[in-house]
């Protein structure tokens, strides 16, 4: 059963026992915070108590900086306890872009734990560092579930971060879709290493809460320190991106680790992968269920799941449907193929102070998500690429996603990334960055076999490991520049 919460500061399941942990902050050296359940409403009152006695009230946008953390997760429950609007800043931007984000939020206050204390943004009005928010319990606040909980900022495919509001209600109907994984996660530990800024993070330790589970935070990730985590905490349930559980696999090959046992569940998602990982994070994790996911911040991530009749997800799906989740999906070239459209019961109404974003994204109530899916004869999705990633390479269009995929078939390949390069003569051509033991001229040969020839790269460059973003994904935009500046002056 789901917590009956009207908001998502009271998401946890109020019959998990008192003294279970509920967030637990490890550093890869010592366990820094322990939480139980019997603690966290009296410390998530604490801070909305302080925010209400300086003035903070319902509707009132409050800006957190905060690394990976249990005080994060109390901070972000207490702002929203006391009727606030949390706008969690991705501490990885420039500090012009986190101006930008007060500035459009119209924050007036900012609470940051002890790690940012020196790089608040010149533009917020007054900060409290999480030591300030100490105070005794006052009255409760009384929201509605149609009150705005948070307004998180996505760059998406434009690089330019938008705030995409979200609601209680339309949350909480989200988080009612993992009811399926409550055996595994009730009274388990579950391992949090993304970012709490980003939907993933946030999410799925908002999950853990309501079904009893004990939320494992990590501020930073490490292959040595996420799965040290994982044996000493018997971690059931591991979420995060494919190169993140590629870095896991290849850190068990190096040290002849010893597999996992605890495990029984991992929850990949945001990038294409290699088949061969779902095997090798298998000999990790012998008794766990890998899967694939999606969602967006718009729509929320709880879109895709397991078959309704019991067929098994094939390996590379993203699932079926969940429940009250509507899809179409649009273009070419044929009604199972083509742009995905959805509906869903958390998604945003719209971007706020962008209406005309918001009215080319929203179309008639169907959100337009830009990823180009495929669905087989039983109904399950199958990721195909991006729209927007597109390029064309002399008068054919390219989507990097099914080079990737033509690349990831090579058996000596485990990580791969195309992206674009501007040339005079094509306008663009596909440069490959690969992980594997594989010679750059095989694996073009190999591309040139198993894909069409106009898409195969003209340059590939092999590494040890690919660059990662704030979200722990591939950092596209510092490949796009690499491959300018190792193969810009060369003709493809």
């Amino acid at each position: 059963m789901t917590s009956a919460a009207a908001d998502l500061s009271r998401i946890a399941d109020p019959n998990a026992p008192r003294d279970r942990s509920a967030l637990i902050t490890f550093d890869g050296q010592a366990e820094l915070e322990n939480i139980t359940y019997g603690e966290l409403d009296g410390r998530i009152e604490d801070v909305a108590a302080r925010l209400r006695s300086i003035g903070c009230g319902a509707g009132s946008p409050v800006a957190l900086l905060g690394e990976t953390s249990a005080a994060t997760m109390i901070v972000s429950l207490g702002i929203m306890r006391a009727g606030g609007v949390l706008v969690s800043i991705n501490h990885k931007l420039p500090i012009v872009d986190q101006e930008k984000i007060i500035r459009h939020s119209e924050c007036d206050l900012l609470i940051h734990s002890e790690l940012f204390a020196d790089s608040i943004p010149g533009n917020i009005r007054s900060s409290l560092s999480f030591e300030e928010l100490v105070a005794a319990v006052s009255a409760d606040n009384q929201l509605s579930p149609a009150d705005r909980a948070m307004i998180m900022y996505t760059s998406g495919s434009s690089g330019t971060p938008k705030g995409v509001p979200l609601t209680h209600d339309g949350y909480l109907w989200a988080m009612e879709r993992f009811d399926f994984l409550g055996e595994v996660i009730r009274g388990r530990a579950t391992l949090i290493a993304a970012p709490l800024f980003h939907m993933n993070g946030q999410f799925h330790a908002l999950s853990v809460l309501m079904l009893g589970g004990t939320a494992v935070m990590l501020p930073t990730f490490s292959a040595a320190t996420y799965l040290d985590a994982a044996r000493n905490y018997e971690a059931a349930r591991l979420t995060g991106v494919p190169t993140m559980f590629e870095l896991c696999a290849r850190h068990i090959e190096q040290t002849d680790g010893e597999p996992i046992t605890s495990v029984l569940s991992v929850g990949m998602g945001s990038a294409p992968f290699a088949p061969s990982l779902i095997d090798r994070l298998q000999a990790v994790f012998p008794n766990a269920t890998i899967s694939n996911g999606y969602g967006t911040t718009e729509i929320g991530p709880a879109t895709f799941g397991p078959h309704p009749d019991g067929l098994a997800t094939p390996q590379t799906s993203i699932g079926y449907p969940m429940p009250g989740v509507e899809t179409r999906l649009r273009g070419r070239p044929s009604s199972d193929q083509g742009e995905l459209l959805m509906k869903t019961g958390m998604q945003t109404k719209g971007y706020l102070g962008r209406p005309d974003l918001t009215d080319k994204v929203f179309d008639n109530g169907w959100y337009t998500t830009g990823d180009i899916m495929r669905r087989d004869e039983d109904g399950f999705f199958f990721f195909e690429g991006r729209v927007d990633d597109m390029f064309v390479s002399g008068g054919e269009n390219i989507h990097p996603a099914s080079v990737e995929r033509t690349v990831l078939s090579h058996p000596s390949v485990k990580e791969v990334a195309v992206v674009p390069l501007e040339d005079p003569m094509k306008g663009a051509v596909p440069v490959a960055f690969v992980v594997g033991d594989v010679d750059p001229d095989e694996l073009k040969s190999f591309s040139l076999e198993h894909g069409p020839a106009y898409a195969h790269p003209r340059f590939i460059e092999v590494m040890s490991e690919l660059p990662l973003a704030g979200t722990n994904k591939i950092d596209r935009r510092a490949l796009k520049s690499r491959a300018a500046e190792r193969f810009g002056g060369l003709r493809s």
